[in-house]
């Protein structure tokens, strides 16, 4: 039976890596590029940050780090994992830690903010 292998599925092995062929819907895509922008989870994350970017620009430091936290929670909510493209094994996906994901949000809400502040519209000039 199975019971040779047993000892190739120690849990540790899993969590610390595991290949994602097909990313779920609500999926968030590192990376750059438009097919990755569009994705449903992307486009949702976008969404949850928008709701919260007046929120997030007068907040401290701490509230900051407070409402990055509530976007991760509310796109693990909807099913969806933070995913980065395999470099060597095209077409693969991994999930990211925490840490990683925290910051990409945290790049997205600086991002927004940049291009939606009084600064933006005259440097697009």
């Amino acid at each position: 039976g199975r019971d040779g292998i047993a000892g190739s599925n120690h849990p540790a092995q899993h969590l610390s890596f595991s290949w994602i062929e097909c990313p779920g819907l609500y999926d968030v895509l590192l990376g750059r590029g438009k097919p990755k922008m569009n994705h449903v989870g992307n486009v949702a994350m976008r969404a949850i940050v928008m709701s919260k970017v007046n929120q997030y620009i007068s907040a401290t430091k701490q509230e900051r780090i407070d409402i990055i936290e509530e976007v991760l929670l509310e796109i693990r909510a909807s099913g969806g994992r933070f995913l980065k493209e395999d470099q060597n094994m095209h077409g693969y996906w991994s999930e990211v830690d925490v840490e990683t994901a925290r910051q990409k949000v945290g790049i997205f809400f600086r991002d927004i903010r940049s291009n939606t502040g009084p600064k933006a519209s005259a440097a697009k000039k």
